[in-house]
């Protein structure tokens, strides 16, 4: 248990917390308070140390201040960790599709590219040199292409096991 506050001390905190938080014109909701509450316990010095630096450089305090406090200084580890977790499974999610996306818009364009030179070819017998280079290019492209997608294929595959195992360790931390 965090707090061990008798019911004398509680109160007493409680005045002081309605008092900082009347003096700086602060609501007495949840994340004031309880950032009111820890700066009068002085159990977190971190916190202390920051709000005491406001007060000497004269900073206002508003609700956007308090929550940054509450959040750097308050924020349950575990609630962190579940944020970051949430982000990167995020992130892995979109980099996932981006890279679907990335994979068939280039072999639709190789597809298209192909069909383009082997219709030229069938119309321009014998071949002029700028077509043949052009479909030389064309067939390194697609072979660079190909690497590419493979390559798209396995970090898929890697971001799929990694959502996997974001997933598992979210159902870990339930269980704790």
């Amino acid at each position: 248990m965090k707090y061990k506050d008798t019911m004398q001390q509680a109160m007493d905190k409680a005045a002081q917390v309605g008092a900082f938080l009347k003096h700086n014109q602060l609501a007495a909701h949840p994340t004031n308070y309880t950032v009111g509450y820890e700066y009068i316990s002085g159990n977190n010095s971190e916190l202390c140390q920051a709000i005491e630096q406001k007060l000497a450089a004269k900073a206002c305090f508003d609700d956007f201040i308090m929550a940054e406090l509450y959040n750097r200084y308050l924020l349950p580890e575990q609630q962190q960790q579940e944020q970051l977790l949430q982000d990167v499974s995020g992130m892995v999610s979109r980099l996932s599709g981006y890279s679907d996306l990335a994979a068939e818009a280039t072999e639709n364009f190789i597809d298209q590219l192909d069909h383009t030179v082997f219709k030229l070819e069938q119309d321009a017998i014998p071949m002029p040199p700028a077509l043949a280079e052009l479909k030389q290019v064309t067939l390194s492209y697609r072979k660079q292409q190909q690497q590419l997608n493979q390559q798209l294929i396995s970090a898929n595959q890697q971001s799929h096991q990694l959502r996997n195992e974001i997933e598992q360790l979210k159902k870990q931390r339930l269980q704790y």
